[in-house]
Protein backbone atom coordinates (compact mmCIF):
# COMPACT_ATOMS: atom_id res chain seq x y z
CA UNK A 1 0.00 0.00 0.00
CA UNK A 2 3.06 2.28 0.13
CA UNK A 3 2.57 3.57 3.69
CA UNK A 4 5.47 3.62 6.21
CA UNK A 5 5.75 1.99 9.62
CA UNK A 6 8.23 4.03 11.71
CA UNK A 7 11.04 2.34 13.59
CA UNK A 8 11.25 3.23 17.26
CA UNK A 9 14.17 5.64 17.88
CA UNK A 10 16.75 4.13 20.19
CA UNK A 11 20.16 5.04 21.54
CA UNK A 12 23.17 3.32 19.99
CA UNK A 13 25.25 1.16 22.34
CA UNK A 14 28.80 2.49 22.77
CA UNK A 15 31.76 0.26 23.53
CA UNK A 16 33.19 2.57 26.24
CA UNK A 17 36.59 0.99 25.61
CA UNK A 18 40.00 2.59 25.94
CA UNK A 19 41.90 3.01 22.69
CA UNK A 20 45.38 4.51 22.23
CA UNK A 21 45.42 5.20 25.96
CA UNK A 22 42.31 7.40 25.78
CA UNK A 23 39.48 6.55 28.20
CA UNK A 24 36.31 5.80 26.17
CA UNK A 25 38.39 6.42 23.05
CA UNK A 26 36.34 3.89 21.04
CA UNK A 27 33.20 6.01 21.49
CA UNK A 28 32.23 7.81 18.24
CA UNK A 29 33.60 11.36 18.05
CA UNK A 30 35.36 11.10 21.41
CA UNK A 31 38.21 13.57 20.77
CA UNK A 32 41.33 14.30 22.82
CA UNK A 33 43.99 16.90 22.03
CA UNK A 34 47.45 15.41 22.68
CA UNK A 35 49.25 17.09 25.60
CA UNK A 36 52.74 16.42 26.95
CA UNK A 37 53.91 16.92 30.53
CA UNK A 38 57.62 17.69 30.25
CA UNK A 39 60.36 18.78 32.64
CA UNK A 40 63.97 19.55 31.64
CA UNK A 41 67.14 20.11 33.66
CA UNK A 42 70.88 20.23 33.05
CA UNK A 43 74.03 18.99 34.79
CA UNK A 44 76.16 22.14 34.55
CA UNK A 45 75.75 25.84 33.69
CA UNK A 46 79.46 26.42 32.98
CA UNK A 47 80.46 27.75 29.57
CA UNK A 48 82.36 25.74 26.96
CA UNK A 49 81.88 22.29 28.59
CA UNK A 50 79.80 19.18 27.91
CA UNK A 51 76.36 19.51 29.50
CA UNK A 52 74.06 16.54 30.18
CA UNK A 53 70.38 17.36 29.58
CA UNK A 54 67.68 15.25 31.25
CA UNK A 55 64.12 15.34 29.92
CA UNK A 56 61.12 13.68 31.60
CA UNK A 57 58.07 13.11 29.38
CA UNK A 58 54.54 11.85 30.04
CA UNK A 59 51.77 12.01 27.41
CA UNK A 60 47.98 11.97 27.84
CA UNK A 61 47.66 9.37 25.06
CA UNK A 62 49.69 6.62 23.39
CA UNK A 63 52.17 7.74 20.74
CA UNK A 64 52.11 5.26 17.87
CA UNK A 65 55.43 4.41 16.18
CA UNK A 66 56.49 7.26 13.92
CA UNK A 67 54.97 9.97 16.13
CA UNK A 68 57.44 12.75 16.96
CA UNK A 69 58.10 15.04 19.91
CA UNK A 70 60.19 18.19 19.43
CA UNK A 71 61.97 20.05 22.22
CA UNK A 72 62.24 23.58 20.84
CA UNK A 73 64.49 26.58 21.60
CA UNK A 74 67.36 24.82 23.40
CA UNK A 75 69.51 27.66 22.09
CA UNK A 76 73.02 28.40 23.30
CA UNK A 77 74.64 25.04 22.51
CA UNK A 78 77.78 24.71 20.39
CA UNK A 79 76.80 21.19 19.25
CA UNK A 80 76.48 21.11 15.46
CA UNK A 81 73.53 19.78 13.43
CA UNK A 82 73.10 16.01 13.24
CA UNK A 83 72.04 12.92 15.15
CA UNK A 84 72.44 12.88 18.94
CA UNK A 85 72.62 9.66 20.96
CA UNK A 86 69.86 9.29 23.56
CA UNK A 87 70.01 7.34 26.81
CA UNK A 88 66.54 6.01 27.67
CA UNK A 89 65.24 5.29 31.16
CA UNK A 90 63.86 3.19 32.76
CA UNK A 91 65.33 0.20 30.87
CA UNK A 92 62.06 -1.80 30.92
CA UNK A 93 60.35 0.90 28.80
CA UNK A 94 62.95 0.91 26.01
CA UNK A 95 60.87 -1.24 23.67
CA UNK A 96 58.01 1.29 23.90
CA UNK A 97 59.91 4.54 24.19
CA UNK A 98 61.91 6.40 21.52
CA UNK A 99 64.44 5.71 18.79
CA UNK A 100 67.88 5.98 20.43
CA UNK A 101 68.99 8.88 18.23
CA UNK A 102 67.40 12.32 18.02
CA UNK A 103 67.71 14.86 15.20
CA UNK A 104 69.44 18.05 16.42
CA UNK A 105 69.07 21.49 14.78
CA UNK A 106 71.63 23.86 16.31
CA UNK A 107 70.30 27.12 14.85
CA UNK A 108 66.78 26.73 16.30
CA UNK A 109 67.89 24.61 19.27
CA UNK A 110 65.39 21.88 18.34
CA UNK A 111 65.73 18.19 19.19
CA UNK A 112 63.23 15.85 17.52
CA UNK A 113 62.46 12.47 19.12
CA UNK A 114 60.70 9.63 17.29
CA UNK A 115 58.37 7.30 19.20
CA UNK A 116 58.51 3.52 18.83
CA UNK A 117 55.29 3.08 20.83
CA UNK A 118 55.19 5.30 23.93
CA UNK A 119 52.29 4.51 26.28
CA UNK A 120 50.16 7.03 28.15
CA UNK A 121 50.76 5.54 31.59
CA UNK A 122 54.56 5.53 31.24
CA UNK A 123 56.91 8.29 32.35
CA UNK A 124 60.08 8.35 30.27
CA UNK A 125 63.44 10.00 30.90
CA UNK A 126 65.66 10.90 27.94
CA UNK A 127 69.28 11.88 28.58
CA UNK A 128 71.65 13.43 26.03
CA UNK A 129 74.72 15.67 25.85
CA UNK A 130 75.16 19.13 24.38
CA UNK A 131 78.21 21.40 24.61
CA UNK A 132 77.59 24.84 26.10
CA UNK A 133 78.79 27.81 24.08
CA UNK A 134 81.35 30.20 25.56
CA UNK A 135 78.75 32.82 26.48
CA UNK A 136 76.68 34.13 29.38
CA UNK A 137 72.94 33.61 29.00
CA UNK A 138 69.79 32.88 31.03
CA UNK A 139 67.79 29.75 30.26
CA UNK A 140 65.84 30.19 26.99
CA UNK A 141 62.04 29.64 26.82
CA UNK A 142 62.18 25.92 25.99
CA UNK A 143 58.91 24.46 24.67
CA UNK A 144 57.49 21.09 23.59
CA UNK A 145 55.30 20.09 20.66
CA UNK A 146 54.25 16.75 19.22
CA UNK A 147 52.86 15.21 16.05
CA UNK A 148 50.93 12.06 16.98
CA UNK A 149 50.49 9.52 14.19
CA UNK A 150 47.15 7.77 13.65
CA UNK A 151 46.49 4.25 12.36
CA UNK A 152 45.85 5.84 8.95
CA UNK A 153 49.21 7.62 8.94
CA UNK A 154 47.93 11.18 9.28
CA UNK A 155 49.11 13.40 12.14
CA UNK A 156 47.37 15.06 15.09
CA UNK A 157 49.38 18.00 16.40
CA UNK A 158 49.58 18.85 20.08
CA UNK A 159 49.37 22.32 21.59
CA UNK A 160 52.89 23.77 21.94
CA UNK A 161 53.64 24.55 25.58
CA UNK A 162 56.57 25.65 27.72
CA UNK A 163 58.40 22.90 29.61
CA UNK A 164 58.80 22.80 33.37
CA UNK A 165 62.20 23.84 34.76
CA UNK A 166 63.59 23.14 38.27
CA UNK A 167 64.52 26.80 39.05
CA UNK A 168 67.25 25.53 41.39
CA UNK A 169 70.91 26.44 41.83
CA UNK A 170 74.00 24.35 41.09
CA UNK A 171 77.70 25.20 41.49
CA UNK A 172 76.59 28.44 43.12
CA UNK A 173 74.86 29.62 39.92
CA UNK A 174 71.35 31.03 40.30
CA UNK A 175 68.89 28.77 38.42
CA UNK A 176 71.89 26.81 37.20
CA UNK A 177 69.79 23.64 36.79
CA UNK A 178 67.56 25.29 34.19
CA UNK A 179 68.40 24.09 30.66
CA UNK A 180 71.00 26.17 28.81
CA UNK A 181 71.53 28.63 31.63
CA UNK A 182 75.20 29.38 30.85
CA UNK A 183 77.80 31.27 32.89
CA UNK A 184 81.39 32.13 31.97
CA UNK A 185 83.43 31.67 35.18
CA UNK A 186 85.09 34.86 36.38
CA UNK A 187 86.76 36.21 39.52
CA UNK A 188 84.63 38.81 41.27
CA UNK A 189 87.61 40.00 43.35
CA UNK A 190 90.90 40.31 41.46
CA UNK A 191 93.23 42.78 43.17
CA UNK A 192 96.90 42.15 43.94
CA UNK A 193 99.42 44.14 46.02
CA UNK A 194 102.79 43.80 47.73
CA UNK A 195 104.21 44.93 51.04
CA UNK A 196 107.76 45.97 50.04
CA UNK A 197 109.20 47.31 46.75
CA UNK A 198 112.92 47.30 47.73
CA UNK A 199 115.38 44.60 46.60
CA UNK A 200 116.84 41.84 48.79
CA UNK A 201 114.02 42.05 51.34
CA UNK A 202 111.02 39.97 52.28
CA UNK A 203 107.95 40.90 50.25
CA UNK A 204 104.43 39.82 51.16
CA UNK A 205 102.12 39.45 48.18
CA UNK A 206 98.39 39.83 48.85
Amino acid sequence: FGDVSPVVSTMMVKKTEEIFGVTNGANPLEVLVPVMQVSVEQSTPLADVVNTISVTIKANCDLLPGSTITLASLTGAATEDGNIHLELSPPEFRNRSFVTTGMWDQNDGNLTLTSIGLKRRDTHTIIFNLTNRNIDQPSPPVSIRASVKSVFGDLSNSIEALVSKPSSDILGVLNGRDPLTILKPDFLTKGISQSHPLPSSTNKIT
